[in-house]
């Protein structure tokens, strides 16, 4: 894993990554085992140039760029994070295009 997708937390641990398809929508669940955000940050972590980080180390963009993307693709970006206990982002984003089934059908036809 590329380490500046590790930099805001200095223990050791491991990410859980997972994806779901439910109701034309695709979630997909980073889940880590570090320490956790606390409940004053965590309210903070989507603001641009927000940081933990002392002054001269990061910009405080990382989190405030995902969730404009996510935004811009219609989807949704959360958090889940209690100290101690590892954080959750969920990603949601729209599925676009024909289904499968469609673009067979539509196959077909042209035949």
């Amino acid at each position: 894993m590329p380490q500046h997708a590790l930099e805001a937390v200095d223990v050791p641990r491991h990410l859980h990554i997972r994806c779901e398809t439910a109701a034309e929508r695709v979630r997909i669940y980073l889940q880590d085992n570090g320490p956790g955000i606390d409940a004053a940050h965590l309210q903070k972590i989507f603001e641009p140039f927000f940081s933990t980080k002392p002054e001269g180390q990061g910009t405080g963009l990382g989190l405030s760029i995902c969730y404009d993307i996510v935004q811009a693709h219609h989807g949704a970006l959360y958090v889940s994070s209690q100290p101690g206990l590892g954080t959750i982002f969920i990603i949601e984003l729209p599925l676009k295009g024909p289904s499968r089934q469609s673009d067979v059908t539509a196959g077909s036809e042209a035949s």
